[in-house]
């Protein structure tokens, strides 16, 4: 489920609700930073910002902001190549 909301900021916000073990109910934001997107998928920031340069993953630059990757784009984006979070990762760091 995808809902809206706003950040300390007041902006307009996409967050994914995500049921855990025990039926907790999480928020996750859905436009991940370059850090957390990295973490994500197990590469080093520096790594994925260039891939996001060069076309290899799906991100936008928000002005003032930074480049975002939206988690929802990611994971269809890694679906589509019938690949891990991890797997990508490695594919990443062997292409130069």
């Amino acid at each position: 489920m995808t809902m809206t909301g706003t950040d300390f900021c007041g902006n307009l916000t996409m967050m994914s609700e995500k049921k855990s073990q025990g039926g907790i109910i999480m928020i996750e934001p859905r436009w991940l930073k370059i850090a957390a997107a990295a973490e994500y998928i197990g590469v080093h920031p520096k790594t994925l910002y260039r891939a996001c340069l060069e076309g290899k993953v799906p991100s936008v630059k928000a002005p003032g902001i930074g480049r975002r990757i939206d988690k929802l784009a990611l994971d269809q984006f890694l679906q589509a190549r019938s690949v891990g979070p991890g797997e990508f990762g490695k594919e990443l760091r062997r292409t130069k």
